[in-house]
């Protein structure tokens, strides 16, 4: 039984990625730089929204309504469309 770390097969101990693949490391980058900016929109959104509602109430209201009305509409469409790709299996 040897300990050296040498590991010739290319492949991450216990099945795993292998090491210095780009494709997967690239996708998974681009992925988690995708969600940060996201995150960082929806923030930003979601302070403006926060500071817009107390000082015009009537008018934000409605604002607020219906974007959160799009807001369900679209995560609905893209449950539905994720449900479809993986239930027929």
């Amino acid at each position: 039984m040897s300990l050296s770390s040498d590991n010739s097969s290319g492949t991450a101990p216990h099945g795993g990625l292998p090491y210095g693949d780009s494709t997967y490391g690239g996708a998974l980058g681009a992925l988690a730089n995708a969600a940060w900016q996201v995150l960082l929109a929806a923030g930003t959104v979601a302070i403006a929204l926060g500071v817009l509602v107390p000082a015009w109430p009537d008018a934000s209201l409605v604002v607020v309504g219906v974007l959160v009305g799009i807001h369900l509409l679209v995560g609905g469409v893209f449950q539905l469309a994720g449900a479809g790709e993986g239930g027929g299996s």
